[in-house]
């Protein structure tokens, strides 16, 4: 059996607690919760953080603290960089500026100060990419472009002094591109490219600075160095001059002058030294030289002119003569233009005789022309270019011209003689045309001018064998005799007008000596009796021809006979045989 415990009751016990407990409250439904008093003592307490109208109190508040404690910690680490800085504590300088940057990742000044605190230390990368930071966050800013463009020149300088051509060509080409109008960038960039052996690349782009700006002398210099440099010594003596235009007292200009026309005097006096030791090929080499070190001398085109006319080289010499009477000015009063002219002239007319050898007539006329054309008082010139006319049997202009040539030397045999050539001409083809009485002039005028040809008295007896003057057919063909005993042709006259008699008969003839009285300017010949005119000499060469063709005929005339009494032989003998059948 199970005992239950009784229901004690405690206020039997204490009275006083009875007494004194407040009266029950009513109890709530729900057991968890507050009562109001108890929400209302912690609104008092403490503000409702979740009240809307309390946020954006509550917010800045806050990060107004946060900001002025950054700011304050952000000047004093930056105070700090730049004493530093200042005292050349480069690598603890940057150290500060980074906490700056951690701190204010976008702050510009900070990304300038730790660029020049890396070029300070040589490290042109690091400085770069602050610059370039800087120039991001800030593109307005002039000086961050100019100060990135020097950075990148100086690091190519030291890249072009360690012989890095191609990274230091990298830096002045970017340097040249930030700032395109700073010359010494591009300067760098040119002498990078000559460095690497880029020629072409390297006057290219110094030409095109040069179209842009015409009026800059040390641009000009530039390129008469890469000139020098590249052998191109004329350019480089014209760029020289164009320099000293600009600018007469440009000091590299003047002395890279003076060098050039030292060495061209020197190269001069060796060229004439050479010639005069008829060494033309060796002498033409360095007289080359010289007016490619100074165009500008026309002495020089002068002596190269002449060892080409030497050489035979007359082309080359007529370019160089020109260019000498170009370069002299066209001054009369020069020495130089008076010789230049005459050497030209000496050219064109040796150039024709060159062309008249080798049967160019037409190109030998065109030279002489221009030679004349420049010095018309030159019988020569006359002489070769009536021979060209001549050649080409124009008879009428070479004659015209052998005439001019007579007018400038009247006691010229060589003039002479070839008039008598074109009047004979002219005799013939009237001849042939059979007008003998104005072929006979023409033969006569011929042997006016030169008496002492034969063929023109052999012509003038034929002409007038023809026209029946015998006598004085006669006469010329005696006359003939003597000039020209050689010729054949008067052989072929001689049974004509001297039938029955050989040619010593009429060599020893008083026709004989009146011929010779003529042909000696009138003398009267002193008489020879007969044994005299027997020991007369006569050429053996007509003689031998004569008796040659007489024998010729003789057995010409033998072996006709022959041959009709054996024809003559054969037909009796078949009349024979006809008899006897």
């Amino acid at each position: 059996m199970i005992l239950q415990p009784k229901h004690v009751n405690t206020h039997q016990f204490y009275p006083d607690i009875q007494q004194k407990r407040p009266p029950e409250k009513k109890k709530p439904i729900f057991q968890t919760a507050v009562d109001e008093s108890v929400i209302k003592k912690a609104k008092e307490k403490q503000p409702n953080i979740f009240a809307p109208e309390q946020w954006e109190e509550e917010k800045n508040v806050g990060l107004t603290s946060l900001s002025t404690v950054l700011k304050e910690k952000l000047q004093a680490v930056w105070k700090k960089a730049l004493e530093y800085e200042e005292e050349g504590k480069y690598d603890d300088a940057i150290l500060f500026y980074n906490k700056c940057l951690a701190v204010e990742p976008n702050f510009e000044e900070a990304y300038s100060r730790r660029s020049e605190c890396y070029f300070q230390l040589c490290d042109f990368q690091s400085a770069l990419l602050n610059l370039k930071k800087c120039y991001l966050l800030n593109r307005e800013q002039k000086n961050y472009s100019d100060r990135l463009a020097f950075i990148y020149y100086f690091y190519g300088q030291c890249l072009f002094d360690q012989r890095m051509f191609v990274e230091a060509l990298d830096c002045f080409s970017r340097a040249a591109e930030i700032k395109p109008n700073v010359q010494v960038y591009h300067m760098r960039t040119i002498a990078c490219l000559s460095a690497l052996g880029r020629h072409g690349e390297c006057l290219a782009l110094l030409n095109k600075h040069l179209e842009q700006d015409r009026e800059n002398p040390d641009l000009f210099v530039m390129r008469a160095r890469l000139h020098n440099r590249f052998r191109n010594v004329t350019l480089a003596y014209y760029d020289l001059k164009d320099a000293l235009s600009l600018n007469e007292n440009h000091g590299e200009a003047q002395k890279m002058m003076d060098d050039m026309n030292k060495k061209s005097e020197q190269l001069h006096m060796e060229a004439i030294h050479l010639n005069i030791r008829n060494r033309l090929r060796d002498a033409l080499q360095k007289i080359s030289l010289a007016i490619e070190t100074n165009p500008s001398r026309s002495e020089y085109h002068l002596l190269r002119g002449t060892l080409h006319r030497r050489l035979g080289d007359f082309n080359a010499a007529i370019d160089d003569f020109l260019l000498a009477l170009d370069k002299s000015g066209h001054n009369e009063q020069s020495a130089v233009y008076k010789k230049a002219q005459r050497q030209l002239l000496l050219t064109y007319n040796d150039f024709a005789v060159e062309c008249l050898t080798k049967k160019f007539y037409e190109e030998a006329i065109i030279l002489l022309n221009k030679a004349i054309k420049g010095e018309k008082t030159e019988k020569s010139l006359y002489i070769n270019r009536g021979d060209c006319f001549f050649k080409q049997s124009e008879f009428t202009f070479a004659l015209q011209d052998y005439h001019q040539a007579l007018e400038l030397d009247s006691n010229n045999e060589e003039t002479r003689k070839r008039i008598g050539q074109v009047e004979k001409e002219f005799g013939l083809i009237e001849f042939e045309e059979k007008n003998y009485s104005q072929a006979e002039i023409r033969f006569s005028t011929a042997i006016k001018y030169y008496p002492k040809e034969g063929q023109f008295y052999i012509c003038r007896a034929r002409c007038r064998n023809l026209l029946e003057k015998k006598d004085e057919a006669k006469l010329d063909l005696t006359m003939a005799l003597h000039l020209d005993p050689e010729n054949e042709e008067i052989l072929g006259l001689m049974p004509r007008l001297f039938p029955g008699k050989s040619i010593r008969d009429v060599y020893d003839s008083r026709l004989g000596d009146e011929a010779r009285r003529i042909l000696t300017g009138g003398v009267k010949p002193v008489k020879r009796d007969e044994q005299s005119r027997k020991k007369t000499v006569f050429p053996d060469f007509i003689e031998r021809k004569r008796l040659n063709d007489e024998v010729t005929k003789m057995l010409k005339e033998r072996q006709d006979l022959t041959a009709k009494v054996k024809l003559g032989a054969k037909t009796f003998k078949s009349f024979q045989n006809n008899d006897k059948k």
